[in-house]
């Protein structure tokens, strides 16, 4: 269980370091929203707002504790934040790329569920 809130206290950090970094770097468009559910296991960065009469509304980053596991729902980042997770000290084998289809996640370096 302390590997749970460790996780927990990790990825919250980095997502938050992520939409920190696009708050300093958004325009007037876009609003970014943080919700955080540690009670549930999850985490998740979204984008709303407005282009003319267009709505915006799209998820950067989901990711959720499950099984143990770090989870990656989405992630629309340049780099990704498994890299980030990697260099907390998460191994590849508590990491589950869930924006893979399940067959082709044994197909990587990390765990497939």
């Amino acid at each position: 269980m302390e590997s749970q809130h460790q996780y927990a206290t990790i990825l919250e950090a980095i997502v938050r370091d992520y939409c920190d970094w696009a708050d300093r770097a958004a325009d007037e468009t876009l609003e970014n929203c943080l919700i955080f559910d540690r009670d549930r296991g999850y985490y998740l960065w979204i984008q709303i707002g407005w282009n003319g009469d267009r709505r915006i509304s799209r998820t950067v980053i989901f990711a959720r504790l499950k099984q143990g596991k770090i989870w990656i729902e989405e992630d629309w980042t340049t780099e990704g934040i498994v890299t980030d997770l990697l260099k907390s000290g998460i191994p590849t084998g508590d990491i589950v790329l869930a924006f893979h289809p399940p067959q082709k996640r044994s197909l990587s370096e990390f765990a497939t569920a």
